[in-house]
């Protein structure tokens, strides 16, 4: 498993934390022709922002996709999205507009694409600003996704190479 501590460096003295936001984006070979992409951005205020007496995080924002994609074509095969925090009931109602995924290639035009079909009252925001930090996952993924050879094979010549 990965390292999860945070990426930041630790916060200056004197300074007083007025929110946190994260993305995390992890890929997976789900198979020698697909990828699964999973992201997450999460907002949260500090402990006694708001309440005093509340010793907690308060989570504004928690919204997940996961992404199955098609490879060596870096086409969108599957998506998921749901929100785990949201600020306002109507949020969830977009939802299933993110089907819109399907279909679409993570190459040229990807985030043209999101914008025209996400953008404003027709998607949120924060989910589709993880997209955009979930794509380039996908396009970095293209050498790990290359056949793996056993590590010993590497070091040893064909049959009857000189």
């Amino acid at each position: 498993m990965f390292d999860t501590d945070p990426i930041l460096p630790p916060d200056p003295d004197g300074f007083e934390v007025l929110h946190d936001r994260e993305y995390r984006v992890r890929a997976y070979r789900a198979s020698n022709e697909e990828l699964l992409i999973r992201g997450a951005v999460r907002d949260q205020k500090p402990p006694g922002l708001y309440l005093a007496e509340d010793d907690r995080p308060l989570t504004i924002h928690h919204m997940q996709v996961e992404l199955r994609v098609a490879f060596p074509a870096l086409e969108i095969v599957g998506a998921e999205v749901l929100f785990e925090a949201h600020p306002h009931a109507s949020c969830p109602q977009i939802i299933d507009s993110y089907g819109g995924l399907v279909g679409l290639s993570i190459g040229r035009g990807f985030t043209h694409k999101v914008r025209e079909l996400f953008g404003g009252p027709r998607g949120c925001t924060h989910t589709t600003a993880l997209l955009m930090a979930m794509a380039p996952v996908a396009v970095q993924c293209s050498w790990s996704m290359r056949p793996r050879r056993p590590v010993g094979a590497r070091h040893r010549l064909p049959i009857g190479a000189p």
